[in-house]
C-alpha cells in the first residue's frame, strides 16, 4: 500500500499500471500459500480424502484475490474513489475470506509450518487458557456477527474512514480487522475443518439473512445521503469526470448490492445442501 500522505496525481502515471507491489501484503500472503501448499503435501498419506481439488482451488482463488484487491491498481485508485475503494472492501470480506475458508486452510498451514515452530509458538499459545475463552466467546454467533457488521459501521464512519486513508498504519488495521473478522463471521457458515458449525442449516440462513441487513442499511445512507462523508475524497483531484456525490452514490450501490448477493447466493447454497441432507436421510431410511 502506497503511503497516504502523498497521492499521485492520476496524470503522472498510467492509472491502470499502478501496482503497489506492498511487501507488507505480498510476504504474509505468499508465505500463507507456501505453507499451506506444504501442508496439504505432508498430508498427503494421511487425510488428502479431506481436500479434495476444489478445496485447493477455492483456497488459492480466494488467497489470489486478497492479493490482487490489495496490490493491484484497486489500491491505488481507492485512494481517488470511494466506491473503488468500496469493490476493495467487498472483495476481502464477501469473496476472499469465504473462499480461502472453503479449502479448509487451518489444518495445512500448521501442517506447513516447521515442526519446531508448531512445538515453542503455536502449542504454548494454544493452551493459553485466557486466549481460548476469549476465541471461545468469538466463536459465538451474536459476538461475532455484532463485532463483524458493527466493526464495518465504525469504520465507514468519517472520522474513522478519513484517518485510515491518511495514515498508513490506521489503513493496514482496517484491512487486518475486516478480515479476522470476516473469518469468524463466516466461519459459522462454512465450518472449515477441524471446526464444525454451531449452527444448523436453518439456523445458518437466517444467520446469512440477518447479516444482509446491516450492510444495505449503510449503503443505503450513502447512496441516499444529500451530502458527501468524507472531506478525504474532496480534497483529491477528480478522476473519469465523476464528481464526489455520484462517486459516494455508486460506493453505497456496491456497499449495498454486492453483499445482498453474495449473502443471498450463500443462502441458497446452504437450502441447497440443507435439501440434500433430507434427501439422503429419506433414502437412508427406505432400505
Amino acid at each position: 500500500m502506497i503511503s497516504h500522505h502523498a497521492v499521485p496525481a492520476a496524470a503522472e502515471h498510467g492509472i491502470f499500471e499502478t501496482w503497489t507491489w506492498d511487501p507488507w501484503v505480498i510476504l504474509p500472503l505468499t508465505l500463507i500459500g507456501v505453507l499451506y501448499g506444504i501442508g496439504l503435501k505432508r498430508s498427503a498419506e494421511r487425510s488428502m480424502r479431506l481436500f479434495p481439488w476444489w478445496r485447493i482451488l477455492s483456497f488459492y482463488v480466494g488467497l489470489g484475490l486478497a492479493l490482487f484487491a490489495l496490490v493491484s491498481p484497486i489500491d491505488h485508485l481507492s485512494e481517488h474513489l470511494f466506491f473503488v475503494h468500496m469493490i476493495q472492501h467487498m472483495l476481502l470480506i464477501m469473496w476472499s475470506v469465504p473462499l480461502m475458508l472453503l479449502g479448509a486452510p487451518i489444518i495445512p498451514i500448521l501442517r506447513g509450518m516447521p515442526r519446531i515452530a508448531r512445538r515453542r509458538i503455536v502449542g504454548p499459545v494454544a493452551r493459553i487458557a485466557t486466549l481460548r475463552k476469549a476465541l471461545n466467546v468469538f466463536r459465538r454467533g451474536r459476538v461475532a456477527f455484532s463485532i463483524f457488521f458493527g466493526g464495518i459501521w465504525f469504520w465507514h464512519m468519517p472520522i474513522m474512514y478519513d484517518l485510515a486513508l491518511i495514515s498508513t498504519f490506521v489503513h493496514y488495521v482496517e484491512h487486518i480487522f475486516f478480515m479476522s473478522t470476516a473469518f469468524i463471521f463466516w466461519t459459522f457458515v462454512i465450518a472449515p475443518i477441524p471446526f464444525p458449525s454451531r449452527k444448523g442449516y436453518v439456523s445458518r440462513i437466517l444467520y446469512l439473512f440477518a447479516g444482509a441487513t446491516p450492510n444495505a442499511v449503510l449503503g443505503a445512507y450513502l447512496t441516499y445521503s444529500p451530502q458527501p462523508w468524507y472531506t478525504f475524497y474532496q480534497k483529491q483531484p477528480q478522476l473519469w469526470f465523476i464528481t464526489v456525490m455520484e462517486d459516494q452514490t455508486i460506493g453505497g450501490l456496491v456497499m449495498w448490492l454486492p453483499s445482498w448477493m453474495m449473502l443471498l447466493f450463500s443462502m441458497g447454497v446452504m437450502f441447497f445442501l440443507m435439501m440434500r441432507e433430507e434427501d439422503q436421510k429419506q433414502m437412508d431410511g427406505y432400505q
